[in-house]
């Protein structure tokens, strides 16, 4: 029974860590889209909201919205609009140009 108590627990720890380093993760991209400017991002959300922020869309789907940002506030009008979370596109191929 040993064996199994011991697993269960390193099953559990591993799982804590893993749970923290994906957190540590979103909540830092979705910081760095606040701080950073980025000019393309994605938004996570309802689309049909979300379409209201000022910007550009680029493209959507089921639950997220990528767009062209037009001011340095458009992050912030996402999450106005209902977005849970947004995310700096960090390289250029999100959208079509």
């Amino acid at each position: 029974m040993p064996m199994i108590t011991e697993a269960r627990y390193r099953l559990v720890r591993f799982a804590g860590a893993a749970t923290a380093v994906l957190a540590v993760w979103f909540l830092g991209m979705a910081v760095a889209s606040l701080v950073v400017t980025p000019t393309v991002v994605v938004a996570f959300g309802d689309p049909g909201e979300l379409a209201g922020a000022d910007g550009s869309p680029l493209a959507s789907g089921r639950g997220f919205l990528a767009m062209r940002t037009a001011s340095t506030g458009t992050v912030k009008s996402l999450y106005q609009h209902g977005a849970w979370l947004v995310w700096p596109v960090l390289t250029a191929g999100c959208g079509r140009r």
